[in-house]
Parts: structure tokens; sequence; C-alpha cells
């Protein structure tokens, strides 16, 4: 994903984490700032490592494409 393909994604959008959790994007710039239910801390995710899954979600990938 670039950076300006994630600055049209919308506040709340539902993201596949790698490690299989789900969470919710809610800042984004130069990387992507995930909350995650039952976290306390904004996961920081690489623009280049989402993409788009479809149905209006994002998923994490393992590598950056």
């Amino acid at each position: 994903m670039t950076k300006e393909e994630l600055l049209k994604c919308e506040n709340n959008t539902p993201v596949l984490l790698a490690d299989g959790k789900f969470g919710v994007l809610i800042r984004w710039g130069q990387e992507a700032g995930v909350q995650v239910s039952g976290e306390e801390d904004i996961r920081w995710i690489p623009v280049e490592r989402l993409a788009d899954k479809g149905g209006g979600a994002l998923i994490e990938r393992t590598e950056a494409k």
C-alpha cells in the first residue's frame, strides 16, 4: 500500500494484523496507527506492510511489498 492509498482510508477501518488480532485504523501518515482492543499502546505499522483485503478492510503483511 502507498501513503496516498492509506490517506484515502476512513477512520476505524478494520485491520487484520499479522499476529491474527484485529484492530482499527485510528491515525495515519508515514505509518498506520492501529488500536487493538485490550491494548493500551497504538501499534505503528509501516504503510508498505499494509494491503487492501477487500470489503473496506486492511491486512498487515509479514513483509513489505
